[in-house]
């Protein structure tokens, strides 16, 4: 009895689309999921129940085969799969039905969601995902291990490096090469070819390069941050001491932790990456949002160049006092605005 592991279990659209798979080609006799997280041992999504984590692989048999749903991450879906191979055990290609394939590349290790357009003389590379309504234009190459999000375009002719993660809605024009490892953030366009390793964001795409030194943010005049412990002095358990800051810094910053702790579901420490507690490309976009709801104006590359929240407190609150947008004029915004001038002063 052949039996489909599918590897993840916080992924209901993929069991969704392997059940769909097995019933058109009756090719396994069960499915199960595989996660590490022990508290979801014995549960199930749609049917299909989360049996152990991915060492059961060990365990399985000749003509098994394994599906790697992980995808937030291209790097983690990187570490899962070479798990996964080292148990000898074989990929399932899990293409939707009803996703033409005609004049189409596909390796092994490969899923397609419904709805996905693969154009003819497109090539797609080992472990790499294309979701749902995502394109991938004639004669694009996609490298191993990306992940295409929903929405996503791929013109004509794109050439995919391994790892590549292309965010919801985004596009990335015709004839551009994009190098191994690069995250292109939700509704980018990419205008131009990008270096290994870095991040695109906005519309035109902005290059930035990550893991480059950071840019340095100035603290406004007249205020100090002290560096002392993490040991949750300060505003809000937060680690800064709050005895050297300004009492318009000491509001921004905790305002600041406030929609952090709202968009990521937890604290944030002062000195903690907005990117490595949770922060994603849409994330970014909605922190951006509500910070514009009150008042401020902020470009989501600013915060790849200040990326933790003491940092993004300080570009915030050097830059000059936040415009009234969209005739927003509630408390909540007026008070915004007094702080950012009582630290600008």
């Amino acid at each position: 009895m052949s039996t489909l592991f599918l590897c993840g279990a916080t992924n209901p659209e993929g069991v969704r689309l392997a059940i769909h798979v097995s019933r058109a080609t009756q090719r396994w006799e069960r499915i199960v999921l595989l996660d590490d997280d022990a508290s979801k041992r014995g549960k199930d999504i749609l049917g299909v129940e989360v049996a152990g984590g991915i060492d059961e692989l060990a365990s399985s048999r000749p003509g098994d085969e394994v599906v790697n749903l992980v995808a937030r991450k291209t790097e983690v879906r990187a570490k899962v799969r070479a798990r996964i191979l080292a148990y000898g055990r074989s990929f399932a290609r899990l293409v939707h039905p009803g996703v033409d394939t005609l004049g189409v590349t596909l390796p092994t290790d490969l899923t397609v969601y419904p709805n996905a357009t693969l154009c003819a003389h497109s090539s797609l590379g080992e472990g790499s995902v294309v979701f749902v309504s995502a394109v991938v234009g004639h004669g694009a190459t996609v490298g191993a291990g990306c992940v295409i999000a929903s929405g996503a375009v791929l013109n004509a002719r794109v050439v995919l490096g391994d790892l590549v993660y292309v965010g919801t809605n985004a596009s990335v024009l015709p004839d551009v090469t994009v190098g191994a490892r690069v995250t292109v953030g939700a509704n980018s366009v990419v205008m131009r070819d990008v270096v290994e390793g870095a991040s695109v964001l906005g519309v035109p795409g902005e290059v930035l390069i990550v893991g480059a030194a950071p840019r340095a943010v100035a603290p406004p005049n007249g205020v100090h941050a002290s560096r002392g412990g993490t040991n949750g002095s300060g505003t809000n358990g937060s680690g800064v001491n709050g005895g050297g800051l300004g009492e318009g810094f000491e509001a921004l910053l905790e305002e600041l932790g406030g929609l952090w702790r709202e968009l990521l579901g937890r604290e944030v420490r002062p000195h903690e990456s907005f990117f490595d507690v949770g922060g994603t490309s849409l994330l970014a976009f909605e922190l951006k949002e509500r910070l514009r709801l009150r008042g401020y104006e902020l470009a989501v590359a600013d915060l790849f160049r200040a990326p933790t929240l003491e940092g993004l407190a300080y570009h915030l609150a050097g830059a000059s006092a936040p415009a009234v947008v969209g005739g927003l004029d509630d408390a909540r915004a007026r008070a915004a605005r007094r702080k950012a001038r009582r630290v600008a002063r």
